[in-house]
């Protein structure tokens, strides 16, 4: 194994301590670097091989992930524990948002990966101020940056509060706070994820506070392979989808939904290039 990923699997507790107080010390760590070893920058000139994927936590998911490593330059994964994380020689980030219950449970949250070295200095998590309704549990957004070329790319990997179906200020307030952190950038951008809009005024929230962004079309496929139970749950409309790529100062070319034998979410991948001015 990569000495870089040595400590993957670990949320592992040291069962010495009082559970109480590893807990609090856990959560109080919102970000954890899994890997730093990547290259300088991302090329410009060959486009940024991109996936983003909701793995949802089934078994086999860690096998299926690891072909989508070889492929890709920068994946986005929400759902995701350390421990089902594949070796990977480049960079990779981690932002906790919740864990099952157990003494030795762990976390998951979203990952952030690239074949390149994302700039110390940019890493943010953005936790959610509120929290899932009766689960109780929060929700979680990373921003990186990296070089590509003589620019530099931010990335914003999403996953979005779920069970808000009448009254939407917690997602409101959510997407507020990602658009703060997205204001602090000047150049292409890349904002994707779980958005969980099984309803089109969601949609039509996160598009708004997005206004800047052009929404990727995946039209080859569902975004996932069953229909979302809150969607029906809540008055929702079962054939919305719910993860989306958002790109600012970007082109792209061939987005596809890679079915997936091992989450109800399929995995999207496009190809994408700094915009050439026409000046």
């Amino acid at each position: 194994m990569d000495a870089s990923m040595a400590d993957l699997s670990h949320d592992k507790p040291d069962l010495a301590r009082p559970y109480k107080q590893r807990l609090k010390e856990i959560r109080a760590q919102d970000h954890r670097v899994l890997a730093h070893r990547g290259i300088p920058s991302l090329d410009p000139e060959q486009g940024i091989r991109m996936l983003c994927w909701n793995l949802a936590k089934r078994p086999g998911a860690r096998e299926e992930l690891a072909g989508h490593l070889d492929e890709n330059d920068l994946v986005c994964l929400q759902e995701i524990k350390p421990s089902m994380l594949p070796d990977h020689t480049g960079s990779a980030h981690f932002a906790r948002s919740f864990r099952a219950l157990g003494k030795v449970a762990e976390f998951n949250g979203v990952a952030t990966l690239s074949r390149a070295e994302a700039h110390a200095h940019s890493i943010t998590p953005i936790p959610s101020r509120w929290k899932e309704g009766w689960i109780v549990t929060p929700k979680m957004a990373l921003a990186t940056e990296y070089a590509l070329g003589e620019q530099t790319l931010l990335v914003v990997n999403v996953h979005a509060l779920n069970f808000q179906p009448i009254f939407k200020y917690m997602l409101k307030d959510q997407m507020k706070r990602i658009s703060q952190r997205i204001l602090k950038h000047k150049g292409p951008a890349v904002v994707c994820g779980d958005f969980n809009t099984w309803r089109r005024d969601r949609l039509r929230l996160v598009s708004r506070l997005l206004h800047d962004f052009t929404p990727i079309p995946f039209h080859d496929s569902e975004h996932r392979a069953t229909p979302h139970w809150s969607a029906s749950l809540f008055l929702g409309d079962r054939a919305m989808p719910l993860d989306h790529v958002f790109i600012r100062d970007l082109d792209f070319r061939d987005p596809r939904v890679l079915p997936s034998l091992h989450s109800d979410h399929g995995a999207l991948s496009v190809r994408l290039f700094p915009r050439v001015s026409d000046v």
